[in-house]
């Protein structure tokens, strides 16, 4: 299954799919773990609402903050941020970088195994 070799297509694609939260959760995962910006976007929802993952704002905050340098768009972070100490935005910060550059990592694999052709969906290969 080319999802579970980590091609973010596939995965995000089966997401859409899945009946199941916790399914479609895992595999929101594995495309935004590898820069696909639409399953980051979704990641964070899940992890705001509760539905599928854990409800966890500092996790959301950044999977927020990495979609929202690829697309600009700020309404889901300042939305967020209102609901959020200082601490937990500052913690959710560290966790973006942390989880940008294991996206980096991931996104050569991503490359090696499946060319260029994320590139208009957040993957750019080198």
């Amino acid at each position: 299954m080319a999802a579970e070799q980590g091609d973010p297509d596939a995965a995000y694609t089966l997401s859409l799919e899945a009946s199941d939260p916790v399914e479609r959760f895992r595999l929101l995962l594995i495309a935004a773990e590898r820069g696909y910006t639409a399953a980051q976007e979704e990641a964070a929802r899940a992890y705001y609402t509760g539905i599928g993952a854990p409800q966890n704002y500092v996790h959301a905050y950044a999977w927020a903050l990495l979609a929202q340098a690829r697309t600009g768009d700020i309404s889901f972070t300042s939305g967020l941020e209102e609901q959020m100490t200082k601490t937990q935005i500052v913690e959710a910060q560290q966790l973006a970088e942390n989880l940008r550059v294991q996206i980096e990592s991931n996104k050569k694999d991503v490359c090696q195994k499946f060319g260029n052709k994320y590139a208009n969906k957040g993957v750019s290969c080198p």
